[in-house]
Order: structure tokens, then C-alpha cells, then sequence
């Protein structure tokens, strides 16, 4: 009888601290919103030449992220967003992708807010063959707006 009233009481203050712990996540919770900003980074000359445009990147990548669920916004401002910063040498590529949101922290009772990335994800290839580059180039995005497009609907599904 006393180790179950014991073991209730522990359950209950266990549940009280629980809840009153502050909520943790990835950082990549919206709510019920299932539409983010896509930004592409101005791509140089070099990428350009390679025939890789700023507007073929944002195309591809909001028509991979409308073909896993996930609809671009065309809102001038958002609290979050997807950014991609691509940068090509002749022979190589490097890109960033990043889910970049508003995040509100509080220190000595200020409270601050700042954009900052809560996901990212990088990308690095060679190929000297010039008529597989860009298709390589995109491929490699893609993959990672894939694994994007995974975790945020994981945590933003309702089962």
C-alpha cells in the first residue's frame, strides 16, 4: 500500500515539473501554416555561366517543395523562411540551405528577437564533365530540400 501511494505521489510531481517545463522543439514548428518564402542568394557570374539562374533555382525548388506538401508563400515578409546560398568555381560547387526563422530569447528580462537558421544543411561537388554539372548542381539541391521537406513535416503533421 505505501509503495503505490508512494509511487503515485512521485508520478504526480513528476507530471507537474514535465508541464511546467518549457516547451523544446527542432525549430521547425509554424502551426497549422504550411506555406514558407523561398529565398535564392543572387548567384555570380561563374554560376550563370554555367547556365544556373536564379529564377531556375527558385522554380525547382518550390516546385519540389509544392511536390512534398510544403507550398511556397509569396508574402514580401515571413516569420521564417528557406534560404539558399549556391557558389560555383568551373569545375565545382558549394551551397548552404537553411530554414531561418524568428527566434524571441529573453535575457535578464529583456527580451531580444533575432532571424536566425534552426536548420541547415550543406552541399559540396567536383565534375569537370560541363554537361553534367548543372544537373549535378540541382540534383544535390534537391536532395536537400528532400531531407528539409521530411523533418518540417514531421513536426508539423498533425498525425
Amino acid at each position: 500500500m505505501r509503495v503505490s501511494i508512494l509511487t503515485c505521489i512521485i508520478i504526480m510531481i513528476f507530471k507537474q515539473i514535465l508541464f511546467a517545463a518549457p516547451a523544446s522543439g527542432t525549430g521547425l514548428e509554424v502551426g497549422s501554416s504550411q506555406s514558407i518564402k523561398v529565398i535564392v542568394e543572387d548567384p555570380s557570374g561563374i554560376t550563370i555561366s554555367h547556365g544556373i539562374t536564379e529564377q531556375q533555382l527558385l522554380d525547382k525548388i518550390e516546385i519540389r517543395l509544392r511536390r512534398n506538401g510544403i507550398y511556397p508563400s509569396d508574402k514580401l515578409f515571413n516569420d521564417y523562411f528557406l534560404y539558399l546560398n549556391l557558389g560555383t568555381t568551373e569545375n565545382s560547387y558549394s551551397f548552404t540551405l537553411e530554414f531561418i526563422r524568428n527566434v524571441n530569447y529573453s535575457v535578464d528580462g529583456t527580451e531580444y528577437s533575432i532571424n536566425a537558421p534552426v536548420w541547415i544543411t550543406n552541399g559540396f561537388g567536383l565534375n569537370g564533365d560541363q554537361t553534367k554539372f548543372r544537373n549535378d548542381v540541382f540534383d544535390a539541391i534537391l536532395d536537400r530540400v528532400d531531407r528539409f521537406s521530411n523533418e518540417y513535416l514531421k513536426v508539423n503533421s498533425t498525425p
